[in-house]
C-alpha cells in the first residue's frame, strides 16, 4: 500500500518527531503487511509545490492508495515570488517574476523586532484560483485514490503571514499575546498599550489604543503603527465582548 502526505511544516516531521501528526498516523495498526508512507512535506511549501511533488511521487512510485492533503498555510502567506499554478504558463510566469525582480530588496526577517521600512507592497499571497487549481490537478491525478483533505485552519495557531513584517505586533483574537519583555524596537507610542496589556490592565491598554486610533496617519503616526493600534484595540474589544464596537474599528 502507498500512503502519500503533502503538506507543509504542519506536516513536517523534522525536529517535532514526537508530537507531529505523521508519525502517530504511521504508528497506528490499521496498515497492511508492506505499507509505505511517503511524506516528502516541507515547510514553506505551496500547493504548487505539493503538485510537482506528487507527479514526482507518481512517477518513482505510483499512483499511491492513499492521501492526506493539508495545505494552504503557505499560500496565504505573503512570498516576494508567487509560484502560481503546477503547469507550464505557471512555472514560466513564474521564473520570469523571480528574473524580472532581480536583486530587489527583500523585507528582512527579524523576529519579535518592529521594522519601521516594512514594505507590504513587496509581497503577496498566492491566488486562491491557483490554490483551487493546484489541487484539482492533483486529486485528478489519483482517481482511485482515498484522500482526507485538512483544511489550513485546522491549525488555529498558525497565523497566515508569520514570520512577515510586524506580524507579532498585531492581536490576533483568541491568541495570546506576544510576550513584552520579548518585544524589541517597539515604538514609543505603542510601549505603554502594550505594556498595560502585558500587565492585565486591559481598560487602560483598550483607552491607549483609542487615542492612536482617532488620530490621522501620517499626520501624528505612521500608517503602519495606525493600522498596528486599530488592530489590537479592535481585538480587545472583541475578547471583551464588545464586538459590534470592535467591527466598526476594523
Amino acid at each position: 500500500m502507498n500512503v502519500l502526505i503533502l503538506g507543509d511544516s504542519t506536516s513536517f516531521t523534522g525536529g517535532h518527531r514526537p508530537c507531529i501528526y505523521p508519525v502517530f498516523m504511521a504508528r497506528r495498526t490499521v496498515w497492511p503487511d508492506r505499507t509505505q508512507i511517503f511524506n516528502p512535506s516541507v515547510a514553506g511549501l505551496t500547493s504548487a509545490d505539493a503538485a510537482r511533488l506528487f507527479v514526482n511521487h507518481k512517477r518513482l512510485h505510483g499512483a499511491p492508495h492513499s492521501m492526506v492533503i493539508y495545505l494552504g498555510n503557505c499560500n496565504s502567506c505573503a512570498t516576494l515570488y508567487p509560484k502560481g499554478r503546477a503547469n507550464f504558463i505557471g512555472r514560466a510566469k513564474a521564473k520570469w517574476i523571480r528574473k524580472s525582480r532581480g536583486p530587489r530588496h527583500l523585507n528582512p526577517f527579524r523576529p519579535y523586532t518592529f521594522d519601521p521600512n516594512y514594505d507590504q507592497y513587496l509581497e503577496a499571497p498566492e491566488n486562491p484560483e491557483n490554490f483551487e487549481y493546484n489541487l484539482s490537478k492533483i486529486i485528478g491525478g489519483a482517481p482511485k485514490c482515498r484522500i482526507a483533505l485538512v483544511a489550513p485552519k485546522a491549525n488555529r495557531h498558525f497565523i497566515a503571514g508569520s514570520g512577515k513584517g510586524n506580524f507579532i505586533f498585531y492581536r490576533i483574537f483568541g491568541v495570546a499575546a506576544p510576550e513584552y519583555n520579548l518585544l524589541v524596537n517597539l515604538p514609543e507610542v505603542l510601549a505603554p498599550a502594550f505594556k498595560d496589556e502585558a500587565d492585565g490592565k486591559i481598560g487602560e491598554a483598550i483607552d491607549r489604543y483609542s487615542e492612536i486610533s482617532v488620530s490621522d496617519a501620517d499626520e501624528t503616526y505612521s500608517v503602519e503603527i495606525k493600522r498596528i493600534a486599530d488592530n489590537n484595540l479592535a481585538v480587545l474589544l472583541a475578547e471583551n465582548g464588545n464586538y459590534e464596537e470592535a467591527v466598526q474599528k476594523l
